[in-house]
């Protein structure tokens, strides 16, 4: 799971996160913001582990977003959680969720594919 993803992702759904560094206390993570306040933070040493705990925490505290219906599996009538991201261009939106038993069905024409679990 790519950091950068998940907070333009949340971005997009206006859902506020941070993210600072000590530099021999890794790094605290928060959803949220100052102005109206933080729903959930924590304390992780990598930034994969970062990309995790917003992505979960996200899905956890704002279930009927943008964001947490995005992570579903995008096959019409699937309704399970997403387990892969399918790449597919270089665009932010370049992109979509499937579950295991639906990637072939996901794959788009396009000329190269990353896939990426996500959970």
């Amino acid at each position: 799971m790519k950091l950068n993803h998940v907070i333009q992702e949340l971005y997009a759904s206006k859902i506020n996160c941070s993210i600072s560094s000590f530099w021999d206390r890794g790094y605290e993570v928060k959803l949220g913001n100052q102005m109206n306040g933080f729903k959930d933070s924590e304390s992780v040493d990598t930034l994969e582990e970062a990309a995790i705990w917003l992505d979960a925490a996200a899905r956890r505290h704002y279930p009927v977003s943008v964001y947490a219906k995005r992570r579903q599996c995008c096959r019409i009538g699937c309704g399970k959680l997403a387990d892969y991201r399918i790449i597919y261009g270089p665009s932010p939106d370049d992109w979509t969720d499937s579950c295991l038993a639906d990637i072939p069905e996901m794959m788009t024409d396009a000329g190269w594919h990353e896939i990426v679990r996500v959970r």
